[in-house]
């Protein structure tokens, strides 16, 4: 192979990847160029991840470059449901831990990871070893995009984060999930959501459209026979579903019948709905970046 060429990685190819590990039982197969390579370089974006604590770093590699059925294990129904598998911790997520051990098991030469703003300019450059850069860019991360909170509140407002991350319903798990680690059980969210893309891809509307209640999903997914892709987002949705006395939801793209169907509320007119909730929400948060910015409460 030259020393200009590109190779996509595919998860689904087993003459592509070599088993590395065994974890809990699950097989941890690695593309095997990355293995057999003399130099192994990590680049990537540092920003709050709702289950790897943040992107960047040791995901490169786990579950970047790993085969599907490791993929299946690292988004189980069982590993999404960890207390610890969320945004911005890192001690006790096993998500993290596991990528830090297949990372130091596989080889790391050197990262280049970044961190951007708002305006989506580069903010920062971290590069050296594979975890000491990553978790100085983490700190970077945690001060400017967390904010502590002494308590639940009655009411979120949020948005999908704008395109192209709100492109899809997929993507608005990251925003649910922003939103119900800081609302009060039986609270209520609102998200705007442009979705001009819909629910998401195939599988995931299969999904979404097959399921009625936060219930049925926990009873039929829970089960490792019923892996589906996409099914860790759907979950995530149905927790935020779940928690929630009710969910609105303001998208251009989304159909009433795909909004009702996962028991969540259309919203029709953005403004009069807000209006009419603060006035009995006392306790309301306001998260324009939507998933940007992580609440925390404590």
């Amino acid at each position: 192979m030259t020393l200009d060429a590109i190779v996509n990685h595919y998860c689904r190819r087993p003459e592509t990847y070599r088993r590395v590990d065994e974890i809990e039982g699950a097989p941890i197969e690695i593309n095997k160029l990355y293995l057999d390579a003399d130099l192994k370089i990590l680049t990537g974006l540092i920003e709050p991840h709702f289950y790897a604590g943040y992107s960047g770093g040791r995901k490169s590699i786990l579950p970047g470059i790993s085969s599907f059925e490791t993929m299946k294990f690292m988004h189980s129904y069982r590993m999404i449901d960890h207390p610890k598998v969320t945004n911005c911790v890192l001690e006790g997520n096993p998500f993290h831990e596991y990528g830090l051990r297949v990372a130091e098991l596989v080889g790391v030469d050197f990262l280049l990871n970044v961190v951007i703003n708002k305006q989506r300019e580069v903010a920062g450059v971290f590069a050296g070893h594979f975890n000491y850069a990553h978790m100085a860019g983490c700190e970077l991360v945690q001060e400017h995009s967390t904010v502590r909170l002494d308590q639940p509140v009655d009411l979120v407002i949020t948005s999908g984060g704008g395109y192209p991350l709100d492109a899809t319903f997929y993507q608005i798990s990251k925003a649910l999930i922003c939103a119900r680690d800081i609302l009060k059980e039986g609270g209520t969210i609102v998200v705007a959501c442009e979705c001009r893309e819909g629910l998401g891809s195939e599988e995931f509307c299969r999904l979404m459209r097959s399921i009625d209640t936060p219930e049925e999903f926990f009873q039929r997914y829970s089960d490792p026979k019923n892996f589906v892709i996409d099914q860790w987002c759907a979950q995530n949705i149905y927790q935020a579903l779940d928690h929630a006395g009710e969910v609105y939801i303001y998208s251009s793209g989304l159909s009433n019948e795909d909004i009702e169907g996962m028991d969540a509320i259309e919203v029709k007119d953005l403004q009069e709905t807000i209006d009419r909730l603060v006035a009995y929400n006392p306790r309301t948060v306001v998260v324009p970046e939507g998933p940007y910015v992580v609440g925390m409460v404590g």
